[in-house]
């Protein structure tokens, strides 16, 4: 399990990205739930790190923006970091899905289908925003209750939103692909000056 510092429950880091994984951020709902609060409270997990293990349960590949960022939540040195880190319990493997499932009336392969959503991320101030284009408005989010708001949730420390926008990048692959390849090629150019910065 990974230990978060007592002082805060996310990166200080204000960031902005593009994913083509945007409905990933849907799984946070399940940190509204009282009783999936209550369990991450008492089984002491980072609620990020549970959120990681729903995408593995998903088996969602995260892309690398998306990968990043969970890295920094979780305070990693690297995106690598992810693979190594110590499995949850069995008990919170077999009920942090239950709690999510239970929660929203879709299926895991619903859920699955669900995630493939182009998205602007944006995290400033304690403020997680996440952008889909209009075109991404699904009944099946909509009837669950998944796009709802959650609002301030207590175990990021984070006021979270959805908003749906005629914006052209959360639609045009092409455009979303070359911003986050320009992202990833500034993030490790970032990482080789480090480097012979160090020498």
């Amino acid at each position: 399990q990974i230990e978060v510092p007592d002082s805060q429950t996310f990166s200080n880091d204000d960031s902005e990205f593009y994913t083509t994984q945007g409905g990933v951020f849907y799984l946070l709902q399940c940190l509204s739930n009282p009783r999936c609060q209550a369990f991450i409270d008492q089984e002491k997990i980072s609620p990020w790190q549970s959120i990681y293990y729903l995408c593995r349960y998903f088996n969602i590949r995260l892309d690398a923006t998306l990968s990043k960022f969970f890295a920094d939540q979780l305070y990693l040195k690297d995106v690598s970091e992810l693979h190594s880190m110590p499995e949850l319990s069995i008990k919170s493997q077999y009920l942090l899905p239950i709690y999510l499932l239970e929660q929203f009336s879709l299926s895991k392969n619903e859920f699955k289908a669900l995630f493939k959503k182009r998205a602007r991320v944006t995290l400033y101030q304690r403020h997680l925003d996440v952008h889909f284009h209009l075109k991404a408005i699904d009944i099946k989010v909509r009837l669950a209750g998944l796009d709802i708001n959650p609002g301030w949730l207590p175990l990021v420390a984070l006021v979270v939103n959805f908003h749906y926008k005629d914006e052209a990048q959360l639609l045009d692959s092409i455009a979303l692909n070359s911003k986050n390849q320009t992202q990833m090629a500034n993030l490790e150019g970032d990482s080789i000056q480090g480097a012979e910065d160090d020498f």
